[in-house]
């Protein structure tokens, strides 16, 4: 059972996580990077896909659609 049931609060306790483990983030550019595979990932588990074939798509220059 989630600890909550707010969709939008669990997907931001992992970002809250990190900052309490690491301490932040060492650049802008990281936290950015860091944020958009996230959110690549958190999409490819809400809609069921796979996420290796999603980042290999990515990787290879192949549209994604999500």
């Amino acid at each position: 059972m989630p600890f909550d049931n707010n969709l939008s609060e669990r997907d931001l306790r992992h970002i809250k996580m990190k900052l309490k483990v690491c301490g932040g983030f060492r650049s802008d550019t990281c936290q950015e990077a860091y944020l958009n595979i996230k959110s690549i990932f958190i999409t490819c588990t809400k809609r069921s896909l796979n996420i290796f074939k999603v980042t290999r798509n990515l990787f290879e220059n192949i549209p994604v659609t999500l």
